[in-house]
C-alpha cells in the first residue's frame, strides 16, 4: 500500500513502507516508535515552555500522553490514512518553512520533511523527523504557541 503525501509548498512525495526498509532496521515491530532523544534545547519548543505554569503543563502532557498512546498504535501507512485533524494523523512541511531551532543529533536539510502531529484539542503541536528505514518518529519540537511554522487559515 503506498500512500501519496504532500509536502506544503512542495512536489508531492510517495514515502514507502517496505519490507527492506523495515529490514534494514531490524526491529521487528511495525507500529510507530518514538524517540525523544532529539528535541530541541529551545524553551519555546519543548515543555521547559510552561515552567510558570504547572497546571498548563500538566493538561497539555495529558494530551501529549493521548496522542502519544494513539500514535505507537498506528503503523505509518495506518497514520498516513488519517486526517491531519484525526488523533493519530498528521501533516508533513519541510524543514526549511520552521522557525530556525538547533535540532542535535539528526541531520535535517532544509528539505526534509517534519511530521507534524496536532493534539490538545488542535491547540498544539508535536514536529518529528521519520527515520528512512525504521518506523522510528524523531521528536524534535513542540509547538504550543503556533510560532514554530507558519500556519494556514
Amino acid at each position: 500500500m503506498r500512500t501519496t503525501l504532500r509536502l506544503k509548498g512542495k512536489q508531492q512525495i510517495t514515502p514507502k513502507f517496505s519490507e527492506e526498509q523495515a529490514e534494514k532496521c531490524r526491529v521487528p515491530n511495525s507500529k510507530i516508535m518514538l524517540s525523544f532523544g532529539c528535541v530541541t534545547s529551545n524553551k519555546n519548543y519543548n515543555f521547559r515552555y510552561f515552567k510558570k505554569d504547572i497546571r498548563k503543563n500538566l493538561n497539555t502532557r495529558e494530551a501529549l500522553d493521548e496522542l502519544l498512546e494513539k500514535i505507537t498504535s498506528l503503523t505509518w501507512a495506518e497514520a498516513s490514512n488519517l486526517s491531519k485533524h484525526e488523533i493519530g494523523g498528521f501533516e508533513l512541511i519541510p524543514f526549511e518553512q520552521m522557525t530556525p531551532i538547533q535540532i542535535n543529533n539528526l541531520d535535517i536539510t532544509k528539505d526534509t520533511g517534519i511530521y507534524v502531529f496536532r493534539f490538545n484539542s488542535n491547540a498544539c503541536r508535536l514536529c518529528g523527523v521519520k527515520d528512512k528505514y525504521c518506523n522510528v518518529l524523531y521528536i524534535i519540537a513542540y509547538d504550543f504557541s503556533f510560532k514554530l511554522y507558519k500556519h494556514g487559515s
